[in-house]
C-alpha cells in the first residue's frame, strides 16, 4: 500500500465534507483534525505525517477546542440571570482606600511580638503575598531568589 502524506488538502477536503453534513464550523475542524491525528498514531497505513505539520494540526485543534469552550461559557453564561439579592449588589470600589506606610509598620510590629511570643529571632519572606502584604513590594518566583528578612530588632532588609 502506498502511504499518502498529510497535506492542507487532505484537511481541507474532511472538514468540508463535515461541514457539508450539518456539524459546526469549529466541532468539524476538530473532528476532522483528530481524525487525521488518530489515524497517524494507530495505524500503520495511515498517512505519513511531518513534525511540523503535527505542531500544526495541534495548535489548530487546541485553537478550535478553546474557542468553542469560551464561546459556549459565553452563552451559557449569558442565559442565566443572576439572583436578585446578587444583581442587586452594588459597586464599592469608592470606598477602597490604599494601604498606608503606617498600616504596614503596624503590621511589622505585630508580626514582631508574634515572633517573640514565638521565640523566632527572624522571618524569611520570599516573593509572593508575604512580601507585599509587609513591604508592597511586588515580586514573583523564580530561580533566583528575593527575600526579606524580617528581624525581631532592626530594619528589615532584602536579600538577593
Amino acid at each position: 500500500m502506498v502511504k499518502k502524506r498529510l497535506t492542507p488538502n487532505l484537511i481541507g477536503y474532511r472538514l468540508a465534507s463535515r461541514v457539508y453534513k450539518g456539524l459546526n464550523f469549529r466541532w468539524a475542524l476538530l473532528v476532522s483534525i483528530l481524525d487525521l491525528l488518530l489515524k497517524c498514531c494507530f495505524f500503520w497505513e495511515a498517512p505519513l505525517i511531518s513534525r511540523r505539520n503535527f505542531l500544526k494540526t495541534s495548535a489548530v485543534a487546541t485553537g478550535a477546542v478553546a474557542a468553542t469552550t469560551v464561546e459556549a461559557l459565553a452563552q451559557s453564561s449569558a442565559d442565566r440571570a443572576l439572583p436578585a439579592p446578587i444583581a442587586a449588589l452594588q459597586s464599592m470600589r469608592s470606598q477602597a482606600r490604599p494601604i498606608t506606610g503606617a498600616e504596614r509598620q503596624a503590621r511589622i510590629e505585630k508580626a514582631r511580638k508574634l515572633m517573640v511570643q514565638n521565640k523566632l529571632d527572624a522571618i524569611l519572606l520570599t516573593g509572593g503575598t508575604s512580601m507585599v502584604y509587609f513591604s508592597n513590594i511586588r515580586w514573583g518566583l523564580s530561580e533566583r531568589m528575593f527575600a526579606m528578612v524580617l528581624p525581631v530588632k532592626g530594619e528589615p532588609f532584602f536579600v538577593s
